[in-house]
């Protein structure tokens, strides 16, 4: 090249070149080709492939989950006791749904994360984030209301149970249909908050059908 061939032939405009030819690093790539970059500067080859790593190993890490601190960080109370219930909920519905899968093979705590997560974003006390986690493990992963009272109470255990009875609602006929709104309203009077778990698990679902 034109630099090249400027700082092997030195004679002339000695400083002037000496110091161009000092501030270039000249390397060869694939034959005949050359590929002129200051000191220190990585290749372009070199930033792309350490793009994807990056890439690649955040995904790998969260395997697509909402981390505890994502939800967290969305939480409107900062308490101790409101975040260590969040934090015992995460725990206990990652390890109760550890070896379950969704139909598109991504593990199932994807989804409990994600409703978790998103009653978090939406501002709800710390009460339904827990129960949002914990919303599936009586219905799906074996877990007893006896367990989740013992570890979450009895308003945990009542957001979870109701939002467990709105799944099990079928609208067939006129006569049953008739009886499972009047089943929605009554767990509903009880508390708005099973309402609104309910709708967010429904709406990842819709999200994420394939």
């Amino acid at each position: 090249s034109l630099l090249e061939n400027t700082c092997s032939n030195g004679n002339s405009l000695l400083m002037k070149k000496n110091i161009l030819c000092d501030m270039v690093e000249v390397k060869p790539i694939r034959g005949d080709r050359t590929e002129e970059r200051l000191p220190g500067e990585t290749s372009a080859a070199n930033r792309q492939s350490t793009s994807q790593e990056k890439i690649l190993g955040s995904r790998s890490a969260s395997n697509g989950v909402k981390l505890l601190k994502e939800v967290l960080a969305k939480m409107v109370s900062k308490s101790e006791p409101d975040q260590k219930l969040v934090s015992d909920a995460y725990e206990f519905a990652k390890s109760a749904h550890e070896p379950h899968q969704r139909y598109s093979g991504e593990p199932y705590f994807v989804h409990t994360a994600e409703v978790g997560y998103q009653l978090a974003h939406a501002g709800m006390d710390a009460p339904a984030i827990a129960a949002g986690l914990l919303h599936d493990t009586i219905e799906d992963a074996g877990a007893t209301d006896e367990v989740i009272r013992a570890r979450f109470g009895e308003e945990v255990l009542g957001l979870v149970d109701g939002v467990t009875k709105l799944g099990t609602l079928r609208y067939q006929g006129l006569e049953r249909h008739a009886e499972s709104l009047r089943k929605l309203f009554a767990a509903t009077a009880k508390d708005i908050r099973v309402l609104i778990i309910k709708l967010m698990d429904r709406l990842h679902n819709a999200q994420t059908l394939s």
